[in-house]
């Protein structure tokens, strides 16, 4: 037992000082790196502000009033906030683009569902910057007419991501058909102008309250700990001072080895990554898939270290843009 645990530490000690070699050939990589790109431009600079400019502004958030984005900008910016009401998330964005709007609300990732790609995709397409987030506990529930019961429903109307969210709770009644709707609200909404007994919808208590629907059944979502991830973006290149976490996306060479070097930056200056998505870029005439990354780590703008590691990646990508920080 001795010379085992004795063997075990060896084997510690080897792992050790080769990460500590790792390190500084790493090192010498970033060097050399540099060196090669010396010239190459700075990347756009973020300014600094102790908080937002909030008086007098509007924030757009994806669909009607009982929506999950309606709390969340109720959340984040307070009851008495404007708020502009859009059909899609890029609405929200070309909002925000053309002046209707200051701020946009919409929601990344969900606790249950995972990242809400399209919002992704939107958020790489528009000059805005990620200014914010916050979380908003969603619990479904199950809503219909006064006069429908559980046994008359056919049809459920909900955004996709709620229809995931609930599906062990759909897969118990076979018999109805899921129709996807571009928010969990408006599914409510049309549903209570219909007012046809064989269709239900699957939103928010709030939603049930704005709509005059009773709710059949509540918490039917497969999560009960279910949370939604929003982001608040605006067109000003703008960071919180007290900001704790960077997002950016990148693109790279489609080669072997590309996507392991830049991941290197991070671990070599310390950086905890929270999260990483890829999404395909629709651009390329030969067929050939390609991939933007996305990226949320720990830290502020105005650390060395993380201005250090974003050097290293612009001088790797081939596409490297800071979408924000929050």
């Amino acid at each position: 037992m001795e010379m085992e645990s004795e063997y075990l530490q060896k084997l510690q000690r080897q792992l050790e000082e080769t990460e500590q070699e790792m390190a500084e050939l790493f090192s010498r990589r970033c060097q050399l790196v540099s060196k090669l790109h010396a010239d190459q431009p700075p990347l756009p600079r973020l300014t600094k502000v102790q908080a937002l400019d909030l008086e007098g502004k509007k924030a757009a958030y994806c669909g009607v009033p009982g929506a999950y984005g309606y709390e969340a900008t109720v959340r984040f910016f307070g009851e008495e906030f404007e708020k502009v009401s859009v059909s899609s998330f890029d609405a929200a964005l070309t909002a925000v683009d053309h002046g209707d709007a200051d701020y946009a609300v919409l929601p990344i990732e969900n606790s249950s569902a995972g990242a809400v790609g399209n919002v992704y995709d939107v958020l790489a397409e528009h000059p805005v910057t990620v200014v914010g987030e916050i979380d908003v506990p969603i619990c479904h529930c199950l809503l219909a007419g006064e006069n429908t019961d559980l046994a008359d429903i056919h049809e459920v109307h909900s955004h996709p991501q709620a229809l995931q969210q609930c599906r062990h709770y759909l897969e118990r009644h076979p018999q109805w058909v899921s129709c996807g709707s571009s928010n969990t609200a408006l599914g409510a909404k049309m549903i209570a102008e219909e007012g046809r007994k064989d269709q239900a919808a699957i939103a928010s208590e709030a939603a049930a309250k704005l709509y005059g629907l009773k709710i059949l059944e509540r918490e039917i979502n497969d999560n009960k700990g279910n949370t939604t991830r929003f982001v608040v973006a605006t067109a000003k290149p703008i960071y919180l001072e007290h900001s704790r976490k960077v997002r950016i996306c990148f693109e790279c060479r489609h080669e072997k080895g590309a996507l392991y070097h830049l991941l290197s930056y991070f671990a070599y200056y310390s950086l905890n990554m929270t999260r990483i998505e890829s999404r395909p870029v629709p651009r390329r005439k030969d067929g050939r898939w390609e991939y933007r990354f996305f990226v949320d780590f720990e830290g502020n703008l105005e650390e060395e270290r993380v201005q250090k590691a974003l050097c290293g990646l612009q001088a790797e990508t081939t596409a490297l843009r800071i979408l924000g920080t929050c």
